[in-house]
């Protein structure tokens, strides 16, 4: 039924094809440009703007998500080849680090890598990955709602202008990576083309899967999971309704593992610590109530500065269709749509995959506001493999967007020129929902901070060191205040050694685990003549009298929360001084 509607707005072949798709593509990236024209500017999206000095998150606990991104990013780029290729010496003396492990998207930083190698040139990508973030979502939305039958070019505008006004898309920024959620629209679209019943182009299919699926798992395992599972449905339910052709789905599922285990492989994805966590799952789930009730709404004003949370961690979970994606939701489905039983039999093991996926999002941990409803019991072995994918309330993303192609879809296609007057007003109140999103994220971005230590005085005595210690690390600081200190104090000579291609002990990391005892342990070496840069905060050991043991040795100096020590024949200057 939508491939007909659709072939009776656009057709399939021939000239009107190529040019319907080139004017749906252009369509797609209006949105989507226009967005990235009001949040940011030039020195922005070339990585030069104050922002990037002290880069920072919006919702939950993502406020050093981007810097700490950036840091092992660095590190990458100025480091050598070597096997694992994303393994870096330098991030984590002596042993080193996998960058996955500070959520550094693995394929940006290939890419900085090589514009390094080429020019000798360091250049801060970010805000042009934030650029393609957006415009891609778009594009991306414009392919999926195209896949499922709807070719006009009103269709595509409607569809790529609520690509770039989803709430799970705009509450993730300051984690870059988990940004590049395009990949599942695409997914959604491979999924739906694949099962076209008029498409048979397998080696092109599988060729596209395999190149989206290690994209995908070259920005982000978590974006990879849900993509991989995509692909894999539409290849089950191939051999589900094909039985006579199953060598076909067969061979490019073979393909499609294969491909993705040579990159675990090379890209050491499987490096000792990868897995390991604390316990998150059931506290970084999705709420039962959040897919529907208005939060941070720009249409509802009363929620424009709530988020539901019962655990203190489900805005991992944040999943709010927004206003103008609900109403094409109660338009979709209003009487006389027809019978779901086709599309429920066409893409069983599809809506199957979303099920499951909303299911390990909401966790064992169900909660509706901040009720909890009941504990669901799993064995321990299964609760520790779901901890490999703790913030499990992100795999809702798959059904919100899977949700959003359909009824905008349904709509474009049961109502035909209205329809296209219904979708441009419901991504106008889409807009309209999710302006307190868009302004936290410009708020953001225009606020500025002042640096806590100055970049350039620090980036000279670190390049005269051959590694950096900073302790305590955040996790034994002791006092709130002291964590969040040396929080940030590391998370910036992380990226500062990473610019000098200097190597730093005990790195931060997404996920990081610390040794407190250890450091409790390790030498002060207070006026020793080290190749290592020594730095001490507050809440570590005895800090509060090494600002007296100091004070008579020339290679160190102290503040009142921060003490450094340098090789001896390294000056410390006072422009070292820290700024809280």
């Amino acid at each position: 039924c939508m491939a007909r509607y659709g072939d009776a707005i656009f057709g399939r072949s021939g000239g009107n094809l190529k040019r319907g798709c080139a004017l749906c593509l252009a369509a797609g990236m209006v949105p989507g440009l226009l967005l990235c024209g009001l949040l940011f500017d030039w020195s922005f999206v070339t990585g030069q703007g104050p922002y990037w000095a002290d880069p920072r998150g919006i919702v939950g606990g993502g406020e050093f998500d981007q810097a700490i991104s950036m840091g092992g990013y660095f590190h990458f780029v100025r480091d050598n080849w070597r096997f694992p290729l994303f393994h870096v010496a330098t991030l984590g003396a002596p042993g080193g680090n996998n960058i996955l492990l500070a959520d550094s998207n693995p394929a940006l930083a290939l890419v900085g890598r090589l514009w390094y190698l080429a020019t000798s040139d360091v250049v801060n990508l970010f805000g042009l990955w934030a650029v393609a973030c957006f415009v891609l979502n778009g594009v991306a939305f414009t392919a999926m709602t195209r896949a499922m039958g709807l070719r006009t070019v009103s269709g595509a505008l409607a569809s790529a202008a609520i690509g770039v006004s989803m709430p799970i898309l705009l509450a993730r920024w300051g984690h870059p990576a988990l940004c590049g959620q395009f990949v599942i629209p695409l997914a959604i679209a491979l999924h739906v083309r694949r099962l076209d019943p008029v498409f048979g182009a397998w080696r092109g299919w599988s060729v596209r899967a395999g190149l989206l699926a290690v994209l995908s798992l070259l920005i982000n395992p978590y974006l990879c999971a849900m993509v991989v599972g995509i692909l894999f449905a539409a290849l089950a339910q191939n051999v589900w309704t094909r039985p006579q052709d199953r060598w076909r789905p067969a061979a490019a599922g073979l393909m499609l593992a294969a491909l993705l285990a040579v990159t675990v492989w090379g890209g050491g994805f499987l490096a000792t610590g990868f897995i390991a966590s604390p316990a998150g799952y059931g506290v970084f789930g999705m709420n039962l109530a959040s897919p529907l009730f208005p939060q941070m709404s720009g249409a509802f004003p009363a929620a424009a500065h709530f988020m539901i949370d019962g655990t203190g961690g489900q805005h991992e979970g944040f999943a709010y269709l927004g206003a103008g994606v609900l109403l094409l939701l109660v338009v979709a489905f209003s009487p006389g749509m027809g019978s779901p039983k086709l599309m429920l039999r066409r893409f069983a093991a599809g809506f199957l995959l979303m099920a499951a996926f909303v299911l390990f999002a909401i966790s064992h941990e169900i909660y509706f506001f901040k009720f909890h409803l009941g504990t669901i019991p799993l064995p321990g072995a299964m609760l520790d493999l779901a901890d490999i994918f703790r913030a499990s309330g992100r795999f809702v993303w798959p059904a919100c967007i899977a949700v959003t192609g359909g009824a905008v879809t349904a709509v474009g296609l049961r109502f035909g020129g209205w329809g296209a007057a219904i979708l441009l007003s419901a991504a106008l109140l889409q807009w309209v929902d999710t302006a307190p999103l868009r302004a936290k994220i410009m708020d953001s971005v225009a606020t500025m901070r002042t640096p806590v230590l100055a970049e350039h005085p620090w980036r000279a005595v670190i390049s005269r060191h051959q590694a950096v210690s900073v302790l305590p690390s955040p996790n034994c600081a002791g006092a709130d205040d002291d964590k969040l200190w040396a929080l940030r104090i590391k998370i910036v000579l992380q990226r500062l050694t990473g610019l000098e291609a200097v190597a730093i002990e005990r790195p931060q990391l997404a996920r990081t685990r610390s040794d407190c005892p250890a450091e409790d342990a390790a030498p002060r070496d207070i006026g020793a003549d080290s190749p290592i840069l020594r730095v001490y905060l507050p809440g570590y050991g005895t800090f509060a009298g090494l600002g007296n043991a100091v004070r008579d040795q020339p290679n160190c100096r102290a503040w009142p929360d921060l003490v450094v020590c340098a090789a001896a024949s390294v000056d410390l200057p006072e422009t070292l001084r820290p700024v809280r």
